[in-house]
């Protein structure tokens, strides 16, 4: 047969047992926009200091918005400054799954 000899004694293979999957690191709160509540793309800071989806935050602003959401203030400013530790961060959690 095939097998014969694949996992005897001799055999490179014995005492080897599947390994279960691991399972999937949980998403951390702080990679998730909290507009969308989805895993943040591309992480930026407005001006209130919190941390959005680029595409979830320039819509929101697009559509005329005075108060950035959740309670997050007025908007002073529509400048939005790329997020290098967000973005770390969610590079780090996608190849840990």
């Amino acid at each position: 047969a095939l097998t014969e000899g694949v996992t005897g004694p001799g055999s490179s293979l014995a005492g080897c047992r599947p390994t279960a999957p691991t399972a999937p690191t949980a998403l951390p709160k702080q990679l998730l926009c909290p507009i969308t509540q989805a895993l943040m793309r591309e992480p930026v800071t407005a001006s209130n200091g919190r941390s959005y989806d680029r595409d979830a935050i320039e819509m929101w602003l697009s559509l005329g918005n005075t108060d950035f959401p959740a309670g997050g203030g007025p908007v002073g400013s529509k400048d939005l400054v790329p997020n290098q530790v967000l973005t770390a961060q969610v590079a780090a959690w996608k190849a840990a799954q």
